[in-house]
């Protein structure tokens, strides 16, 4: 497995499949694991947790200082306050001597104390540092180790720890036992009334119901693979028994989430019939046949229909399990719902050897990864039938999740590389846009820009530090949970948001959700430190005192008031309350036999592991490409790399042990990620006040005299870069270029197939590279230089003195992307009022060029003091406001040297996405097309209008502001599908390709509308009546660097230079090594 030892991956539950703006407005409705409200009357309190025998400790102690104190003060001694004071102290030392889990001595953890302030350096609001006063207003904990939401700090003995185990099944045996006396054969229990809940037949649109429950025992199924891991044989092979014989099948008239029942029953079938069958989980059910997996691919079968008539590969939501997909299905599903199904149909596939169900899956979801945002993220919902996504707002919550967690899962389950990849660039995209500056949680920001969007956090992102484990981010998960282990602290549960801001409840439900209880576990496993046993323990004892009820497990309305609601949704028994166990759990057969297999944990927390036959890869292509796809098909599901010209970033982390050892330079060292547990770490009381959790004394017993919370110093940013020059086909004009010149530069780029092979090479002061483009370059942050350091080049480390030297020549490359990251513009010409034969520029609309096709701009001397036209036709009224626009001052030489083309619009074909007409193709010849956003990938309107002949192609974006438009992965490696057997590469695209902001082109768009009229243009061809031919004319050009700035100009990333590169004409021959 990969990650630290004996880690595991766990199940972060389903995602809420809505758009984020609807959740904001509707967040009961959105939220598809709230329930329904009860009365007061209706809400069903748990007797009170006996106290512990520290608290029987403590009342001895106070029982003994108040007759202390009564005595005294009847022989007129000491008075009362001294003797509080006295008790006080004491009961401090009593405090500090009980462990806290570690076997550390006093002075151990005397040394371990850090001094600091209480400043903590981060930015809530525009607030720059915290006031520790403001948390001493609060009152004081009196008796910490009976208050909420604490630990209790007592050594974790073995004895211990069994206890805790059989507390944790004690507490799944009576949900279990209460659904099967109160509630089965229906859904789910309603805890409170001691009912079931089945779908709701009188109101069909009641999604928060129906795209769960479907009339199929539901807890039961879900439940299955709990009563195996919990080693309860017999409960097992009977549950077994009532599933087959009151569920039978699922030819039922229920519509339902396909994404819901995927995790929830396919997957919970399939993990009990691996523990039914396989031996290596020691609880094989003698007489079992494979019931469950003939279950399961009925179940499956209908599933599919939801991949049925769907233009993208993207999946239906909602699907009948008996009618199929109906016809007025909504066409919005959310990234997790489409992208979360590849686990379960993967094993499904291989278990039955039929393909069809792996390689559906999978193509959903490299379909939704290559409509992945500039900026590497993924959208929250999206149009299944355009491809477009619904929802700007993005983070790793609601909508996400499960999408992130699966590309690492797949990858450790069911083998490829692809898979990997995939999760390493989505982490890195994730860490540069989504990470707080405090490395503590996570945002919600613009899917385009990176723009913060709320702030507030939800529930669900608290899987994210178990999908870390797995990844081996240890440090990266050990603070996120810091962060919503003090949000449980501070409410005996975690919300389903908190505003981080404001550090209070934006909804204040908690449906017994189990995504922080898994990744504590997952931590425990990674780590082995008491630390999470204990928060194990807490989490284990609120749960007892808030949301027991007679019959089960209440969720609740509110995390403030603690009022209950009456559900207990299936995932309380599936993942919940066995991930409890499991943390308490060290002789379990996944800890042990396991634990070095390939199993992983659903996002249901269902178990599923392929023994070695199922991963051949002779017999399961699907490693290398989709089940039945021919190698181009293969390659249209392949992922891409995010584009960037310069540079392109995955997240790295240096192998010292595989490191080349340079001539001169010594190894760069990664820094230790924890050396003693949680609660002794400096910053482990920083997460508290980021929460705004109240204090006790207990945060005090390790203080330093100088303060008790150090601001904690930020994680040094490292990643992996390697420079890439811009597309190959740019080319630019100037005044200077001779047009010969630039033809027999094209044909050399042309007949050009690879540039000369790279050498780096070891000197006295540093490395020699020949070439920049493809150099592959570890960087740290360096704050004193407010820039990056290369800490490795190839297989070389460097360390602080040694500097990395490029032959001159070879930075072209890196020039041209920087001309290519200029402004650029569009400029329309209208012919000149006073000269027929030549053209007026009159306006300059911003645009940005696509990653794709041919640029070859004329470049100009952009002055940045714009001036105004004073070209414009004074009989035509119409245009004078128009047209007097700001229009940078250009000499005579310039504007003549711009090709300029006609525009052209075909109303009828306005988003582009159909081939044209022969009669439309005639028109189109050597004319900029204008088309809209949408309908179908970029690249594949570019081909269009290619194949119509078109000069170039204008996308009218349908928000304000443009982006570099993607193409199908880069050169010849990426493609999409055209048709059959056909695909469309990067490096088919011979003509411009940009994208404009929406209020530009309408006004564009006007313009072509007017100057048709005026220009009284009509055709004679009855069959292209919609297309509207512009007098208008526009050429390409971008604003010129000038060779003072190509000269300062200096590797970067993340717009702040690389400060120890530098490019030289020659290497002295002194130098070499």
């Amino acid at each position: 497995m990969a990650g630290a030892s004996d880690s595991l991956s766990n199940g972060s539950s389903d995602s809420a499949c809505v758009s984020q703006e609807q959740a904001s407005l509707e967040p009961k409705e959105t939220f598809r694991r709230s329930s329904q409200t009860q009365k007061p009357e209706q809400q069903s309190r748990p007797p009170r947790i006996p106290s512990s025998s520290t608290d029987a400790q403590n009342r001895s102690n106070r029982t003994g200082s108040q007759g202390a104190t009564g005595a005294t003060n009847a022989s007129g001694g000491i008075r009362p306050w001294i003797l509080m004071v006295i008790f006080s102290v004491i009961q401090m030392l009593l405090s500090t001597h009980i462990s806290n889990g570690v076997n550390a001595s006093s002075s151990d953890r005397s040394a371990d104390s850090t001094s600091g302030g209480g400043s903590s350096g981060n930015n809530y609001g525009g607030a720059g540092s915290y006031n520790r006063h403001y948390f001493r207003q609060l009152p004081r904990i009196k008796d910490p180790t009976r208050a909420a939401g604490t630990i209790v700090t007592e050594r974790m003995t073995e004895s211990r720890r069994l206890t805790l185990r059989q507390e944790a099944k004690d507490m799944f045996m009576h949900g279990y036992n209460g659904y099967l006396n109160n509630a089965f054969p229906k859904d789910e229990l309603n805890p409170v009334a001691c009912n079931g809940r089945g779908s709701d037949k009188y109101d069909p649109q009641n999604i928060n119901i129906n795209d769960v429950l479907g009339d199929y025992s539901l807890t039961l199924i879900d439940a299955l693979d709990t009563l195996a891991a919990m080693r309860e044989p017999e409960l097992f092979e009977k549950a077994i028994r009532m599933v087959k014989k009151y569920v039978r099948d699922f030819n039922i008239n229920s519509r339902v989430q396909v994404f819901e029942v995927n995790i929830r029953v396919l997957g919970a079938l399939l993990s009990a019939h691996l523990y039914a069958s396989d031996p290596s989980f020691n609880i094989t059910v003698r007489g079992y046949n494979g019931e469950l997996l003939a279950m399961a691919e009925d179940l499956g079968k209908r599933l599919m229909k939801a991949f049925e008539n769907t233009p993208t590969g993207i999946p239906w939501p909602r699907v009948n399990l008996r009618k199929g997909v109906s016809r007025d299905e909504l066409v919005e599903t959310c990234t997790a719902g489409a992208g979360s199904l590849l686990l379960e149909f993967g094993v499904l596939s291989r278990l039955t050897g039929n393909e069809s169900y792996e390689q559906a899956a999978r193509r959903a979801v490299f379909e939704l990864w290559n409509r992945r945002s500039k900026i590497g993220l993924m959208g929250n919902t999206i149009n299944i039938t355009s491809g477009d996504w619904m929802s700007v707002m993005t983070g790793i919550g609601a909508g996400t999740d499960s999408f992130y967690e699966y590309l690492i899962k797949s990858y450790v389950l069911l083998g490829g590389e692809d898979y990997l990849k995939m999760y390493e660039a989505s982490q890195e995209a994730i860490r540069r846009n989504l990470l707080h500056d405090s490395k503590y949680f996570y945002k919600h920001v613009h899917l385009e820009d990176g723009s913060l969007m709320a702030h507030w956090v939800d529930s669900l992102s608290a899987f994210m530090p178990g999908v870390q484990v797995l990844g081996g981010d240890l440090e990266s998960a050990i603070k996120n949970h810091l962060y919503f282990y003090n949000i449980w602290r501070k409410y005996q549960a975690i919300p389903e948001r908190f505003d981080f801001v404001q550090q209070s409840v934006a909804i204040s439900n908690y449906p017994l959700r189990p995504e922080f209880i898994e990744s504590n576990y997952l931590l425990y496993r990674a780590t082995k430190d008491p630390f999470y046993l204990q928060v194990g323990e807490m989490i284990l004892r609120d749960l007892q005192k808030y949301t027991k009820t007679r019959c089960g497990w209440a969720s609740l309305q509110s995390v403030v008031d603690k009022r209950l609601e009456d559900r207990m949704e299936s995932f309380a028994l599936s993942e919940t309350i066995k991930y409890l166990y499991l943390l308490f759990d060290e002789e379990n057969v996944l800890h042990q036999g396991l634990k070095d297999s390939n199993f992983v944990f659903s996002t249901e927390g269902h178990v599923l592991k392929l023994s070695s036959k199922y991963l051949d890869r002779g017999n399961h292509p699907s490693n290398n490409q989709p089940y039945g796809l021919t190698n181009s098909q293969h390659e249209s599901y392949h992922y891409q790399y995010t584009k960037q010209s310069l540079p392109t970033a995955t997240h790295g982390k240096i192998d010292v042990e595989n490191l080349k050892s340079g001539p001169m330079c010594r190894p760069y060292l990664m820094p230790e990620t924890f050396v003693k547990s949680i609660p002794y770490r400096p910053d482990a009381d920083f997460a508290r006040q980021m929460v705004g959790t109240r204090e006790d004394h207990r945060d005090l017993l390790e203080a330093d005299p100088k303060g008790y919370c150090e601001k904690p110093t930020l994680d040094v940013e490292k990643v992996v870069v390697e420079f890439v020059g811009p597309p190959k086909k740019t080319f630019f004009e100037d005044e200077s270029s001779d047009i010969n010149e630039i033809e027999r530069a094209e044909s050399r780029a042309k007949e050009s197939k690879e540039t000369k092979q790279l050498m780096v090479i070891p000197i006295k002061k540093g490395v020699f590279v020949n070439r920049i483009v493809g150099v592959k370059m570890q960087i740290q942050y360096d704050g004193l230089q407010n820039g990056y350091r290369a800490v490795r080049v190839a297989d070389y480390p460097l360390s602080l003195n040694c500097n990395i030297y490029v032959e001159q020549s070879s930075m072209q490359p890196l020039w041209d992307s920087y001309q290519r990251s200029q402004d650029a513009y569009l400029r329309i010409f209208i012919p000149n009022p006073s000269d027929a034969s030549s053209d007026v520029p009159v306006k300059d609309f911003l645009i940005t060029p696509a990653d794709f096709g041919y640029w070859r701009p004329r470049v100009l001397d952009y002055s940045q003091q714009p001036a105004f036209n004073s070209h414009h036709a004074p009989n035509t009224n119409r245009f004078d406001k128009q047209w007097h626009q700001p229009l940078t001052h250009l000499t005579t030489t310039a504007t003549k040297r711009i090709t300029a083309k006609s525009l052209i619009r075909i109303q009828e074909n306005a988003n582009g996405c159909r081939p044209y007409t022969t009669s439309q193709s005639k028109r189109i010849q050597d004319k900029i097309m204008v088309v809209d956003r949408g309908g179908c990938l970029f690249i594949l309107k570019a081909y269009y209008a290619q194949a119509a002949g078109a000069h170039s192609i204008v996308v009218i974006n349908t928000e304000e502001g443009s982006f570099a438009m993607t193409g199908a992965g880069g050169g010849s490696a990426g493609s999409i599908v055209k048709g059959v057997g056909e695909g469309i590469r990067d490096d088919d695209i011979d003509i411009h390709a940009v994208m404009i902001s929406r209020s530009d082109g309408r006004v564009l768009l006007d313009w072509i509308r007017e100057n048709e009229s005026s220009s009284g243009v009509a055709s004679s061809d009855s069959q292209v009546d919609d297309e509207r031919i512009s007098g208008l004319t526009a050429g390409f050009v971008q604003r010129k660097v000038t060779k003072d700035q190509i000269a300062s100009a200096r590797l970067s990333y993340n717009s702040l230079p690389i400060i120890n590169v530098f490019s030289i004409s020659n290497v002295p021959v002194d130098t070499l090594g």
